[in-house]
C-alpha cells in the first residue's frame, strides 16, 4: 500500500513528531506568535519524546500549559486539514491556544483554595479504630442531581480494621447526598444485628462524630 508520508501542513518534508509539532514552517509561526520561540528551539533539540516531555515539565506553569495546549490543538488542526481540507490560520490557532490557557489558569485559581481546604479536611478525617472488641459501621452516599439517582453504601470493620461485611444500594427521587448517606445507617446497623454484633460504633462519612451502643 503506497503511503504519503510527507507533512500535510507544509508539503515539504517527511512528517514525524518532531517535524509536525516543532519544525514545520506552519507551526513555527504559531510558536513565534505565542512568544515561545525559545521554548520551541529548546524542545527541538530533544532526541526523544521522553526528553521533550521532561523539558516541558521543567518550564514555568504558564509555559507548560500553553505548550501542551498548542500540541493538542495543532494535532487537531493537522487532522482536520488532512481529512476535511480545512484548518485555522496561524494567528487563529495562537489566539485559541492563549485563550484556553488563560481560562484554564483562571479555573485553577478559583478552585485552588477549596482544594487545599478539602485536602486538609481529608487528612484530618482518618478512620479510627473502635475500642477493643467493638465493630465500626461506616456509611457514605452519593447524589446525581441530573437523574435524581442516589447510592448509599456501608462497610463494617472490626477493631483491627479488617472488613466484616459491606454492601451498597441505590434509591431514586431522594433530596441530596446526605439523604442517601442516612439510608446507609440503618442498613449497616441492621446487617450488624443480623451478624450478631453487639458492640457497634457508627461513623458517617469518616467524621469524628460517633454513636456507640
Amino acid at each position: 500500500m503506497p503511503l504519503d508520508t510527507v507533512c500535510c501542513m507544509c508539503r515539504r518534508l517527511y512528517e514525524d513528531g518532531g517535524h509536525l509539532f516543532l519544525k514545520c514552517k506552519e507551526v513555527k509561526a504559531i510558536w513565534r506568535e505565542l512568544n515561545l520561540e525559545d521554548v520551541r528551539q529548546d524542545l527541538a533539540e530533544a532526541v526523544s519524546v521522553k526528553e521533550m516531555m521532561v523539558k516541558i515539565l521543567n518550564l514555568n506553569h504558564k509555559q507548560q500549559l500553553m505548550s501542551m495546549m498548542l500540541l493538542l490543538i495543532w494535532w487537531g488542526e493537522r487532522n482536520k486539514w488532512r481529512e476535511e481540507g480545512r484548518r485555522r490560520t496561524a494567528g487563529e490557532v495562537a489566539y485559541l491556544t492563549a485563550l484556553l490557557t488563560d481560562r484554564f489558569q483562571a479555573k485553577e485559581a478559583k478552585r485552588l483554595l477549596p482544594d487545599f481546604r478539602q485536602a486538609q479536611s481529608s487528612q484530618a478525617q482518618k478512620w479510627r479504630k473502635p475500642n477493643s472488641g467493638h465493630f465500626k459501621v461506616n456509611t457514605d452516599g452519593a447524589y446525581d442531581s441530573n437523574t435524581g439517582l442516589e447510592c448509599w453504601g456501608f462497610i463494617i470493620r472490626d477493631d483491627q480494621g479488617m472488613m466484616v461485611k459491606s454492601s451498597a444500594g441505590e434509591e431514586a427521587f431522594l433530596q441530596n447526598a446526605l439523604h442517601a448517606e442516612l439510608l446507609g445507617c440503618p442498613a449497616g446497623l441492621t446487617e450488624a444485628a443480623r451478624l450478631g454484633l453487639n458492640q457497634v460504633c457508627q461513623e458517617v462519612d469518616a467524621s469524628a462524630d460517633e454513636n456507640c451502643d
